[in-house]
């Protein structure tokens, strides 16, 4: 009598013999199909071998594919019209229905009337090597949707080497209900030329007190997102790079956003990388350049309205028309809680030269200190920011305002070029943030400091008159320091940003050592003992910038 195990060989080599290949699941065999859709194909056939190819995607649609699946896709054709998946098909995580080009090169789905791939109350799908294009502004290119009205979410999607351009939103994942997805990655794709976003995710509206999360355990990971436009007749924002919202758990690294936003034109506008009303976001590593706007925003980073515990390191940010980083919340039932920039470089963000931004803002709504909502227990540490004069105008480095509780921005490297504002502090409460061991250059006779409505010509007399840059009555911060303002940036590569070695400070700099103590002063403790460029900071010292000095 034959063993289990030699029965399941056998019967591993009979499945193969009629085109199937097998896994073990506990005792039982489980067939996965191939399905192969070809230019010479016909819908009369089963779409089982090369020679018995379907011809279009109508016949997939069809198919009630099983998890594990595959379905093949000529390299050789554009497919017109929509791929849909719905609750009849897939639905394992751990057994994905994948859908592929057939060897080398990329299948192209055009669409027509609808979206190029459409994942509707189901999961389980990986979506590889695919190029998407449309002529819609209404449709999505890869959507995701589950209509649950439950809080189960719909787990496993896994998009790789996708190409979309020519919708509302290249890739979106959303929830109509309350439930979304969750074991969610997305890398290697590009998304270009759409009009909302290249990448977004969305879900239910953030209700304080008790906050639900359409999606969780979503990853982001070497995607392009560039000349997704925005629409200018739109009265919301439109026209961003990636933009996570309703999501839990998430990071997004390695990826680059530029020029985004050129058509939007109103007065909440695009980011190249940005999230709201989200928890636990990881964005680092990333690249966010020369993102545009016709109104408002049209920066390079933001936690907007209702992100909490949420943190931004080793990013790289040059030349958006606004901040290079943003805090921010005008809601009066939802704070921006518990988030932390570190370890950022900024390089001639606000290049509008508005009044308005800063390469890093922080605004706590728009109606003055001590309103509902804010910006509260955040911190902002260890970046570098260089600026320079615009033709609209003189940006300032850091602008703050609105309702902030508890703000902390210490260690920082400040350094323009011209008659820029190192600092500006605009509506707010000037005791609820505190400004610590940053450095601060400026030309000869260009040192400026606005807070409120008072302009200070040198550090010693806002120390005086505001208690800033103190610490128990002793002074903190430091005039000057070695670091090389690489006035032309041309990185367009998010795995190149740490080449700007020259935010290094050079040996003797009063950068290295100069900063005060975060965790005795602040109880802050910087977990990630790295820098910009992914040295290992000396943990007996505190250096000022981005970039530690060294050992």
């Amino acid at each position: 009598m034959l063993r289990s195990a030699s029965i399941a060989v056998v019967g591993a080599a009979v499945l193969g013999s009629l085109g199937y290949s097998a896994v073990i699941v506990g005792k039982s065999l489980v067939p996965y199909r191939t399905f192969y859709v070809a230019a010479t194909g016909s819908d009369h056939n089963d779409g089982r071998t090369p020679k018995r190819a379907l011809a279009t995607l109508n016949a997939v649609n069809a198919l009630k594919l099983r998890p594990g699946d595959h379905v093949l896709l000529d390299p050789k054709v554009m497919f017109t019209g929509s791929l849909v998946l719905d609750h009849d098909d897939a639905g394992n995580a751990d057994d994905p229905v994948v859908i592929e080009t057939a060897g080398p090169g990329r299948a192209t789905i055009s669409a027509s009337g609808g979206p190029a791939i459409a994942v509707v109350d189901t999961a389980g799908v990986e979506i590889r090597n695919l190029t998407l294009v449309g002529n819609t502004a209404t449709e999505d290119g890869l959507r995701f949707v589950n209509n649950a009205k439950n809080s189960t979410r719909l787990r496993g999607i896994d998009v790789n080497g996708v190409e979309a351009s020519g919708f509302r939103n290249g890739i979106t994942l959303t929830a109509t209900g309350n439930s979304g997805f969750e074991q969610v990655t997305i890398e290697n794709s590009t998304v270009h030329d759409n009009v909302a976003a290249g990448l977004s995710t969305s879900g239910p509206t953030l209700t304080a007190g008790s906050a639900v999360y359409a999606h969780k355990g979503v990853l982001v990971r070497n995607v392009e997102a560039h000349h997704n436009h925005g629409d200018p007749l739109a009265t919301k924002n439109t026209g961003s790079g990636i933009v996570l919202g309703s999501v839990e758990d998430a990071t997004v690294t390695r990826s680059t956003a530029h020029e985004n936003g050129g058509n939007s034109n109103t007065t909440e506008g695009p980011v190249g990388i940005w999230a709201y009303d989200s928890e636990h976001v990881v964005f680092e590593h990333n690249l966010s350049y020369r993102n545009l706007t016709q109104g408002a925003d049209g920066g390079g980073f933001d936690f907007d309205q209702g992100v909490t515990n949420s943190l931004m390191q080793f990013n790289l940010s040059y030349e958006n028309h606004s901040y290079g980083y943003l805090l921010y919340t005008n809601a009066p039932t939802t704070d921006s809680l518990k988030n932390v920039i570190r370890n950022n470089v900024s390089i001639n963000d606000a290049a509008s030269g508005t009044q308005y931004y800063g390469s890093i803002t922080l605004l706590g709504g728009l109606s003055g200190p001590h309103t509902a909502g804010g910006i509260r227990d955040a911190a902002v540490y260890n970046n570098t920011v260089v600026t320079s004069p615009m033709p609209g105008g003189t940006p300032s480095a850091f602008l703050i305002g609105g309702t902030l509780e508890k703000v902390v921005v210490a260690n920082n490297a400040v350094i323009v070029n011209g008659p820029n504002r190192l600092v500006q502090s605009i509506d707010t409460d000037p005791g609820d943030v505190r400004f610590a061991g940053n450095s601060y250059s400026a030309p000869a006779g260009a040192f400026a400091i606005t807070w409120g409505p008072q302009t200070y010509p040198d550090l010693a007399s806002w120390q005086a008159a505001t208690t800033q840059e103190t610490l128990g009555g002793a002074p903190t911060g430091v005039i000057g320091g070695s670091v090389v303002d690489p006035k032309l940036v041309e990185i367009t590569d998010a795995h190149k940003i740490e080449t700007l070695i020259g935010f290094r400070p050079l040996t003797g700099s009063p950068l290295i050592g100069g900063g005060v103590n975060l965790s005795s002063a602040f109880e802050i403790d910087p977990d990630n003992y790295r820098d910009y460029l992914g040295s290992p900071r000396v943990r007996t010292r505190w250096d000022i910038g981005a970039a530690g000095g060294g050992k």
